[in-house]
């Protein structure tokens, strides 16, 4: 794993090797075990490297091929890389490491850019031919690797993070506040788009090609769509489709332990990264190390006794890290490494995991992707129950919303009072603005007057709405096909990227598998989501490694209770941040409504936790950026 940058001047103008050097710099946590730059007239590209396969300087980076007509910049994992040295064995190549990066080098020279369509991993490359003159830049299909680019006249400055791009002296930037709205109603910025002016984010999927004539981009992998088929399988036929994903699975966790590092695992307790650590077992002579978070006082948001029960089944070497309440301080160092404001509050868990997992290996396998192929998450579910409750009537319908209204809300995980109010609030409205309004932090028209944008919200929920394909009878396949086009690569992967890179941990995802993503699109939705019961199909086959009543307990996501720290002993730091003279985002925001919020939340009026979140990340953003 590791971290690149570049520069390409469209003029002809030399690449700068010293401003190349503090580009590189400042994603060094990216890569600490080495780094270097290559310079040659117009083009330098440069890499820090995080030592996984390899790890001698044999796999140092920027790597050439043997007659160095070939340079890259790489980041990321390709699992399949011996199987690629096998079919490029006849070619006589003159391997000089066993480092994947090299792999890649000669699997371009045989097959062009279409070797991309080889590789089976997550990545972000660069890439020059010297011959034709040209840049490639590739990002991984599904987005697990990020990669920005900044474009003006005379050149195109790239990176893995947006702070080696905004390093380069002559980059023309500056806030993109028409995005505003957008970030408070989805918690994230959608790509490409940032909120930095002429900064984009490369799509998953996507290449770029860039010479003396411009830029052209193309898509090199779509993702599926999910299968729309209804039926109830046969015994026979389901048991021939759990026994084949089994086999895409236990494929896909064999490739993704190839290190010459230590590996372990985050272990929550819940279905999918049990599920991944019973079939490491499988894989390895030695004692799988597993690693777990909690947070201190606040049971309901805590999966720790599941992940200590699974560990225990399975007989892992398992630690499990506390966090505290006080790491709500970590913000301004999250702000750093995120580079834009972030609404998902579980970064600060994912970093804490990270960095204390870190301390005992390089690798760690995650269960990120399961929910997102499998109809794992709550808003499945209350998909179909909405298209039974637009039946009820009107009356009936504003009597069950006011009488939800009057009732306290808590601040715990499961708060039956705050799930009722979103479903009720949203479940008659069509399928785009009824799942925008389960999975965003706030209403568009809220975004839209909370940003002083009038014009917004409409543009919010058309953006949104865009995303959907056809909508059948069944809401479900749809919402898969959304999640992974949006909520995976704009919210998970970003956090799991950037969150893992921080402690200088790489977190592979064995479900991000390619052949497994297109393996459960095609399987028919009966097999995820039947009747109430979520990820079906996936809930069967990990029965036969974990005890049934860890696999059939409802679902706990990755929840943060903010909502409750705000009001305990992190009251003065949320009101100094937000409500009090010196804040920023005063100017860019309606201040009598972020000191409503506020005012709301601690009087206990209403939940306001993550939505207080959202906005305490955007004042940090603002004064780490100085926007």
């Amino acid at each position: 794993m590791c971290g690149i940058c570049g520069i390409y001047h469209f003029d002809g103008t030399a690449a700068n090797a010293t401003v190349l050097a503090k580009m590189v710099h400042q994603i060094e946590h990216r890569g600490p075990d080495d780094h270097g730059t290559w310079v040659e007239q117009h083009i330098g590209i440069a890499n820090a490297r995080l030592a996984i396969l390899d790890i001698s300087a044999a796999g140092h980076q920027p790597m050439a091929d043997a007659t160095q007509s070939t340079w890259i910049a790489y980041n990321g994992e390709v699992y399949n890389h011996l199987d690629i040295r096998q079919d490029l064995a006849g070619a006589a190549i003159p391997w000089q490491s066993g480092a994947d990066t090299e792999t890649l080098l000669y699997a371009y020279k045989r097959w062009g850019v279409e070797f991309l369509t080889h590789l089976n991993g997550m990545f972000a490359l660069s890439l020059w031919d010297v011959a034709t003159q040209t840049l490639l830049l590739a990002r991984d299909r599904l987005g697990q690797k990020p990669l920005y680019y900044y474009r003006d006249a005379n050149k195109l400055i790239f990176g893995s993070e947006i702070k080696c791009i905004l390093a380069h002296p002559d980059v023309d930037t500056g806030f993109n506040q028409s995005l505003l709205g957008h970030y408070f109603t989805y918690g994230y910025v959608p790509a490409p788009d940032t909120l930095f002016r002429n900064i984009h984010m490369l799509p998953p999927g996507a290449l770029l090609r860039i010479d003396q004539s411009g830029i052209e981009m193309r898509q090199w992998w779509t993702a599926p769509t999910n299968s729309t088929a209804a039926y109830i399988p046969s015994a026979a036929d389901y048991a021939t489709q759990e026994a084949a994903l089994s086999e895409q699975l236990k494929k896909a966790v064999k490739a993704r332990m190839l290190s010459d590092v230590p590996v372990g695992a985050f272990l929550s307790g819940g279905i999918d990264s049990s599920l991944i650590v019973a079939l490491m077992r499988e894989y390895t002579s030695e004692t799988v190390k597993t690693f777990a978070i909690g947070f201190e006082d606040s049971q309901s948001f805590d999966e720790t006794p599941y992940a200590q029960t699974v560990a225990d089944h399975l007989g892992t070497e398992h630690q499990t890290f506390i966090v505290p309440a006080k790491a709500v301080d970590l913000i301004d160092k999250l702000a750093w490494h995120l580079d834009q404001p972030f609404g998902d509050s579980s970064a600060i868990p994912t970093y804490l995991v990270s960095k204390h997992t870190r301390q005992h290996v390089t690798v760690a396998l995650t269960g990120d992707g399961g929910d997102e192929l499998f109809a794992g998450y709550d808003r499945f579910r209350a998909a179909r129950i909405a298209d039974l409750y637009k039946k009820v009537p009107t009356p009936i319908h504003a009597l069950i919303q006011r009488g939800i209204g009057l009732l306290p809300v808590g601040n715990g995980y499961r708060n039956i009072v705050r799930r009722a109010g979103e479903f009720t609030a949203t479940a008659r409205l069509p399928l785009s603005d009824r799942y925008l309004g389960w999975v965003g932090i706030s209403a568009p028209e809220f975004a839209s007057a909370l940003t002083n944008n009038s014009q917004s919200a409409a543009a919010i929920r058309q953006h949104y709405a865009n995303y959907f394909g056809a909508i059948g009878t069944d809401p479900i396949p749809p919402l898969l096909d959304v999640n992974l086009k949006s909520y995976l690569p704009d919210d998970l992967l970003i956090k799991t990227d950037r969150m893992s890179m921080a402690a200088s941990l790489e977190a592979r995802s064995p479900f991000l598998d390619y052949n497994l993503v297109e393996f459960a699109a095609q399987l028919p939705m009966c097999y995820k989501l039947k009747g109430k019961q979520s990820k079906y199909i996936l809930r069967t086959l990990a029965k036969r490694y974990v005890p049934a009543h860890i696999i059939d307990r409802p679902k706990h996501g990755f929840g943060v209770p903010v909502g409750k720290w705000f009001r305990g002993n992190l009251k003065d730091y949320l009101q100094d941040h937000l409500i009090s003279a010196g804040n920023y985002n005063s100017q860019y925001l309606n201040h009598a409504m972020v000191q409503q919020l506020v005012k709301d939340h601690l009087a206990e009026k209403q939940d306001h936790g993550h939505l207080l979140w959202t906005l305490l990340s955007f004042e940090i953003w603002l004064r780490k950026f100085n926007i």
